[in-house]
Formats: structure tokens, sequence, C-alpha cells
């Protein structure tokens, strides 16, 4: 009826109501508690997590040395070349063709820590290793080999020679690596690990070059007492670990201050090394870094990619290059360039900046990259290089400034108005650009641009240091700024600007020596 109030419930209906609300609640919380114990026992999360676990050692990581031999790294392209306008191998037993390279990064913390060694070393050296050479050497070559391996006793004969040709500045150190485990090899290795231990680093690489005469053949030795065994178990270990954390897979593995040489080392690619690792550590030497500094940021560089001050230096011959600037400059910037090229150009203003910025402190030299299948390219830097020889070097430097504020492609008339606008004779410079001395010159320049593993243009070198490909105009300055206070410091040292060029590229002797 209308108006009326709806009946009551019975009590069995308020029995199932009460029922269910209580239901709903256990399963509501149910849910929450489950949710609760499930994240209880989950682990948490963010970058250490799991680390000591999950992560093994490096040393661990790595299999264990075979003999067989390692990839080789493609060759480099045979020439160098200016943008268009618009935008080692050797196993035991093999004597392969090796390469040389930094290996994988290796974790400094994964590095064994060997007793009376420089901590910072990633390859320590110790009073317990054989070597050979200069104690406060520049470059060490840290040989892996086993002596049951040829060619790494025929790499172990060369080495005298080696060090003859560099007294001051190379030392050799060995590093045991029995391949396969092999229990002559081990046996070998305890015999003159033990004669290290017992007379010095001089004593153990007599006991090796006795070895290397004989074919890997020992000669009598008394047996170590328990102290000298632990000792020589640990050396022995020490190296294994060492051995396995570089990747150390084949004999003789040798490090020149870290770079990777596999197989019987190239008699010209081991000098190069040489020559390279001398050239940087000169450098540091210069601004007061004393020789196991020197050592280890060279190691670093070579082994982790961490430059830290350490560059890779090259020596630029001079010869009859364009220059700006000072001659008794602290900072040489020497780039190789061409006009039909968008980066060149690009670069120009900073270059500019640099020189007002300097302008006692800084010269520049140039050296152009026009390959023989860019006619175009090729004509423009001869017409330049055409003002440098008949004008002088304030002809080419005006011309060149001209040419890269003009027209991207630099025909006949864009040359000729270029000329004009620079206060030349066009004719005068299309004459001499014809010349075969010209053309000979711009091929002598691309043979000193593979020489210095140039491929691209621009590439720039301050004092020495290469610039990688992509190098912007900000890092440009910063390479600039960097150098200058080296260069300052070499000064202070007693060290004149008339003398950084032989810090790059004299040989010990005194005679300057090329790339």
């Amino acid at each position: 009826m209308i108006g009326s109030s709806p009946p009551e419930p019975t009590g069995t209906s308020a029995r199932i109501a009460v029922g269910i609300m209580l239901l709903g609640c256990f399963l509501l919380v149910g849910g929450v508690g489950f949710v609760a114990w499930r994240a209880l026992r989950m682990p948490e999360a963010g970058p250490s997590a799991g680390l000591a676990s999950a992560a093994p050692s490096a040393a661990r990581a790595l299999p264990a040395p075979s003999s067989k031999p390692p990839e080789q790294l493609a060759p480099a392209p045979a020439e160098p070349s200016e943008p268009e306008p618009e935008p080692g191998q050797a196993g035991r037993g093999q004597a392969g063709p090796q390469a040389l390279n930094a290996p994988e990064p290796v974790p400094l913390e994964a590095r064994p820590r060997t007793k009376g060694s420089d901590p910072s070393a990633a390859i320590p050296v110790s009073a317990g290793r054989p070597a050979l050479g200069a104690k406060q050497a520049g470059v060490t070559l840290s040989l892996f080999g086993d002596l049951k391996c040829p060619f790494t006793l025929r790499t172990l004969n060369a080495a005298t020679k080696i060090v003859a040709r560099h007294p001051d500045s190379v030392r050799f150190v060995f590093y045991h690596r029995p391949i396969d485990a092999d229990a002559a090899s081990v046996e070998l290795s305890r015999r003159v690990a033990l004669a290290a231990l017992r007379g010095g680093p001089e004593l153990g690489w007599q006991e090796l070059e006795q070895s290397a005469r004989n074919g890997g053949a020992a000669g009598a030795q008394r047996e170590p007492d328990a102290s000298e065994a632990r000792a020589l178990t640990e050396l022995l270990a020490e190296d294994a670990e060492l051995g396995s954390v570089l990747h150390v897979r084949a004999t003789p593995t040798l490090f020149v201050n870290g770079l990777r040489l596999v197989g019987e080392p190239d008699p010209d690619l081991l000098e190069s090394a040489i020559q390279r690792e001398e050239r940087a550590v000169r450098w540091l030497r210069a601004q007061g870094v004393a020789a196991e500094r020197a050592y280890a940021l060279r190691l670093r560089r070579n082994l982790i990619a961490v430059d830290a001050g350490a560059a890779d230096r090259w020596c630029l011959p001079r010869g009859d290059a364009p220059e700006e600037g000072p001659r008794d400059a602290l900072v040489t910037l020497v780039e190789f360039s061409g006009f039909e090229c968008r980066g060149c150009r690009d670069f120009e203003p900073v270059l500019g900046e640099l020189s007002k910025k300097y302008p006692t402190a800084l010269r520049r030299v140039f050296h152009g990259i026009a390959p023989r299948d860019m006619r175009s390219a090729r004509r423009a830097l001869g017409f330049a290089l055409a003002a440098k020889t008949e004008l002088g070097d304030a002809a080419f430097w005006s011309l060149l400034r001209v040419l890269r504020a003009s027209a991207l492609r630099l025909d006949e008339a864009a040359l000729a108005t270029a000329a004009k606008q620079a206060g030349l004779d066009a004719e005068r410079l299309f004459s001499a650009a014809d010349d075969e001395k010209l053309d000979r010159r711009l091929n002598r320049e691309l043979e000193l641009a593979r020489a210095l593993d140039v491929q691209t243009a621009p590439t720039f070198f301050v004092n020495g240091r290469k610039l990688p490909r992509a190098t912007s105009p900000d890092v440009l300055k910063a390479v600039v700024a960097e150098e200058l206070a080296a260069a300052k410091r070499i000064q202070r040292r007693g060290t004149p600007p008339s003398r950084f060029e032989a810090l790059l590229c004299d040989a010990p002797g005194g005679e300057p020596r090329q790339n």
C-alpha cells in the first residue's frame, strides 16, 4: 500500500547478509596480506642489488687459455679522403700475423695486486719477475710466454737486440703463461721464477736466455725450501690471473705499455709501437712526471682508454707546409684539410678565433688532403699551394680564408674570383698550379696523411696529439688550452719551445726519425 513502511527482514535474511559482509572482509584482508608477504620476499631493486652473487669476477668469467689464434682487426682505409660537399694471430706453434691494438677494457678492480709493485699500474712490475733493460724505463714490454713455445723463445732471443737499440728507455719483463697447463712448460716456469726470486730480475732473465738458447731445456737447480715454494706458488698464480684478466690466450703475447701484439712480433711493427710510446712518455717526463707514474698513465690509456693527460703523440715533419704564427710558439696546431669540404669550412671561424686569442703562443700549420679521384678539390688545393710557392705564407693564408668563405664548388671562375678578392694574380697561380712538381707535392701530402693514419678531413694534431674524427670546435678549443698548460709546464722545467719538436721526433742518439 502506498505510504506504508517496508516489512522488516526475517532472521534468516539478516544472517545471510552478515555472512556475505564477513566473507568480503576476509577476502580483502587476505589479499592485502598476500601482496605484502610477496613484497617482503622480493630482492631490493637498484644498481647494487645482487652484484656479489650474480656477477662472477673477471678472472673467473674468462675461459682457460688455449692455442686458438685470436681474431684479426679489419685494416684501415688505404687513403684519406676529403668529404663530399654534401653532408694478431698466433697460438703456440703458430707464427701468423699479429694486430696492434688495445684489448677489451679491463675492470681495474679485477687486476691482481702484486707485492712491491706500483698499485696504480694495470700490469704490475715487481722484483720477483725476470727483467732486462733500464730499471726506470719509459717503455715496458710485458711478455707473456710459454717456455716450450718456439715463438716465445725466438722473441726472447730478439729482446737483447731491442734493448740494445733503446738502452735508456726500454725494458722487458717476463710473465709465465704455460698454454694448456703443459707439465714441461709448468716445470720450466717454476725454474725460471725461482731463479728470479732468489737472485732478482737479472738472474731470472739469465735463466730465461739460457732456456731460449737450449730450446727450452732447463739446467740443474736446488729445490725450493718451504718459504720459497710459497712465494713461487703465489707468483705463478698472479701471472696466471693477470694473463686471464688481460685475455692472453696465445703465446707469445706482448704488451708495449699496454699495446697488444700477439704472436712473434714483426720487427717493424714492434719498433713503431716502441717509438710511439717513447714519444708519449718523453712528453710526460718533460712535464715532471716520474717514470713509474708515466708507465701507469700510459697503461691506463692503452688498456682502458683513459687519457688522464697521457695522450698519444705523433712526430709531424714540418717540411715546407704553410705556417702562420711564431716559430717558437708553445702550441703547434697542424690541420689536414681541404677546400671543398663543409666540415673544414665549419672549423675556420674557431681556428681564426684561436689565432687571435693566442697570437704569440699558437702556430698553425696546413697540410692539404686532395685524393686523386676528386679533381675539383685537387685543383683548388693546388691553386692555394701555388700561392704559398709563388708569394709566400701570407698569400696562402689570405687566399685560404677567401676560399673558405666562397662557394663550396670551386670551379675555375670561383678560384679566379677568390684570388682577386685576396689581391693575388690569378693567372700566375693557375700557371703555377699546373706544375708537375706541385702535383707530386700533393701526392706526398697524401702519403704523409696515410703514415699518420689520417682518414678524413679535417683532422687536427695539437703538439703531436691527434684529435678524434668526431672532434667539435669546442673540443678543439679545450684541447688547445690543455696543451698550452702542458707546454708551459715543460717550458718552466727548462725545455724551450724550440726543442718541442725534438721531444717528439728525435731518436735517443739525437737523429730525427719518422713515425
